[in-house]
């Protein structure tokens, strides 16, 4: 005769193992919580940037057929003195944070400039990691804004802000609610570039430091709501 917690055990086992392949399906085939709301975002017009003179931003015109993951992007330009600063937006779901997939699809003329020799990677404990390369003669700098932890230029970086950020209390209540997805592939891809007629590299490449210091203190508190 069965006994009532040999049952109770076996319920706990079903529980526990149908828990487990509803958790192992929303990480790695996430659906898209709130799709309408994801799907849909535009860049504002202007934004300030500290000790730049804002000249133009209009929404980008994309040189290369564009994937359906690609929601928006705008590309904003700015002034000093004699040096335009650009710097192209896009943002991104379901496609994580891998720089040299970045590349491939959205900017493939710029993909023999990312060999580990040619570029710098580096990383500023304000901002994140971010990487910074040469093309075209124009200088650049590249890294992926993320919706929770610092920015990121390598899949493993990206999923790990993912697992130590995503998987909170707060978050889980929310995904628990169908609100939001348990990991949240959203990016903003931000490319700035500096021409490099009138500047050494080294120069240039402070320059895009600066920059993005402080375009990335503007972002991350803004980034698109869910």
């Amino acid at each position: 005769m069965i006994s009532w917690h040999q049952i109770r055990f076996g319920l706990l086992v079903f529980t526990g193992c149908s828990l487990l392949i509803f958790l192992g399906k929303s990480i790695f085939f996430p659906h898209v919580a709130n799709q309408e709301s994801i799907s849909k975002y535009t860049f504002p017009d202007r934004i300030t940037l500290a000790g730049w003179e804002p000249l133009d931003s209009q929404p980008l015109n994309n040189k290369y057929p564009q994937p359906p993951k690609l929601v928006s992007s705008r590309v904003y330009q700015y002034r000093q003195q004699t040096i335009t600063l650009t710097i192209e937006m896009r943002y991104t779901v379901e496609k994580g944070g891998n720089l040299i997939e970045f590349v491939k699809e959205y900017t493939p003329s710029q993909i023999s400039s990312l060999g580990t020799a040619a570029r710098e990677d580096r990383y500023q404990e304000s901002t994140g990691f971010y990487t910074l390369f040469t093309s075209n003669n124009q200088a650049y700098l590249v890294s992926c804004i993320n919706p929770r932890g610092s920015s990121t230029i390598t899949a493993q970086q990206f999923n790990s802000n993912r697992y130590k950020y995503d998987l909170e209390l707060p978050r889980l209540v929310s995904w628990l609610m169908g609100t939001e997805n348990l990991r949240d592939l959203r990016c903003l891809w931000t490319q700035l570039s500096i021409p490099l007629q009138k500047l050494p590299q080294k120069k240039a490449y402070s320059l895009l430091e600066s920059a993005w210091i402080e375009w990335y203190k503007w972002w991350y508190p803004h980034f698109p709501k869910v």
